[in-house]
């Protein structure tokens, strides 16, 4: 695990530019990554999200695939900077937050 990493400046994306990347992309191009409970899954997610909760995410790293773009959210941003971070501490590179989370995914 590389602690710099935490202090590097976070790759972050709009929520306009998440609706045009998954416009241009196929599916199984990228990977979205919902870090909310299982709850607020259930109430809504994006299209082919796959649920990650934050709490689980150190036993669940396996699961993602660094060959693709992460592209991770939650509610208003803030639980989906912190599991990005966590990801670029443990290694990956093509991690991306999505900022203002589904609050600003749906203005």
């Amino acid at each position: 695990m590389n602690l710099l990493n935490i202090f590097k400046r976070l790759p972050s994306l709009s929520p306009a530019e998440v609706r045009e990347y998954i416009k241009r992309k196929q599916p199984g191009e990228y990977c979205l990554v919902d870090v909310r409970t299982p709850a607020e899954f259930e109430q809504s997610h994006l299209p082919g999200a796959l649920l990650i909760p934050l709490s689980n995410l150190g036993m669940r790293m396996e699961q993602l695939n660094d060959d693709k773009p992460l592209i991770l959210y939650c509610r208003s941003g803030n639980r989906s900077r912190l599991a990005a971070r966590l990801l670029l501490a443990a290694g990956f590179k093509n991690v991306f937050n999505m900022d203002g989370g589904l609050l600003n995914y749906k203005s």
